[in-house]
């Protein structure tokens, strides 16, 4: 039975995959800022982006393999998750594990307008030199993350902002597609000798209005789009989410994102597995 260690093991996207992974008949080993108890681990250990993760991880348990799905999200972002990410990344390495698989993203560009697409194209660069498998990402369909907030603003307002008109594309990932995939990378015994990189949004991309429509739709609510240049509310979240005591759905990393990720450079790797495509309403329907 191989262990595999998942980073932010609390977080949304972690949670899917640990399910599917104890499915497989895998074991595994978390490490999370809030350690305790949680279900499915053998053990959950404290582990918070710029401090090295416990020694106890790597003497207590034969690691396998480590899914790296940790991200900070907060002031100097760019360094805690670089600089983070790569001492992790480092030290499973000095421990002899093979297998590390990256959760990167579509944002992830030499010229990225936000942190978070800075970061993540940064720390490919050491996955790739590594032998790192890299699963890039769009907007992650399920319960949680980014789109389980544009869930929980559509359903809580009235009247919301569309940016540019709506027409921005949105590519996007099916979370069940992600964890029938991260499988098949941990069962795949070249993974961890050369580079891998796999794209894994949806080969068609939705609109941001398409996106919105299909979820006042499902969720049958009341919500009226206000076409507003992207700009505008940009400024307006910069602000805003300087004030520590406000949470916003949003970020500005996600508008910069959205902004530019009109062109992607790459194209799906869907194709490549036998898994079927669904459309942004289908997806979100299956919720």
């Amino acid at each position: 039975m191989q262990t595999i260690l998942i980073t932010g093991a609390d977080g949304f996207i972690a949670t899917a995959l640990s399910k599917t992974l104890l499915d497989a008949g895998y074991k595994l080993v978390g490490a999370t800022v809030n350690a305790g108890q949680i279900g499915g681990y053998e053990q959950v250990f404290p582990g918070r982006l710029g401090q090295p993760l416990p020694d106890e991880i790597f003497t207590k348990y034969k690691i396998d393999g480590l899914i790296h799905t940790a991200n900070f999200i907060g002031r100097n972002e760019y360094e805690m998750n670089v600089d983070g990410t790569t001492q992790w990344a480092e030290q499973a390495k000095t421990k002899g594990i093979v297998k590390q698989l990256f959760l990167s993203s579509i944002s992830a560009k030499e010229n990225a307008t936000s942190a978070y697409g800075k970061a993540k194209y940064d720390l490919e660069r050491w996955f790739l030199k590594n032998n790192g498998i890299i699963l890039r990402l769009g907007l992650v369909i399920g319960e949680g993350g980014m789109f389980g907030r544009m869930i929980q603003t559509v359903k809580k307002y009235p009247v919301l902002p569309l940016l540019d008109n709506g027409k921005a594309a949105v590519h996007y990932t099916d979370l069940q597609f992600l964890c029938f995939v991260v499988k098949a990378v941990l069962e795949d015994r070249q993974a961890g000798r050369v580079p891998l990189v796999f794209n894994l949004h949806q080969p068609t991309p939705t609109t941001l209005y398409e996106a919105l429509k299909a979820i006042k739709c499902t969720f049958q609510t009341f919500c009226l789009f206000l076409p507003v240049p992207s700009w505008i509310v940009l400024a307006a979240v910069s602000v805003l989410e300087k004030m520590p005591l406000l949470k916003l759905n949003v970020n500005s990393n996600n508008i910069r994102g959205l902004r530019q990720n009109v062109q992607l450079s790459h194209q799906s790797d869907c194709s490549r597995f036998d898994y079927p495509c669904l459309s942004f309403k289908e997806l979100v329907e299956r919720l």
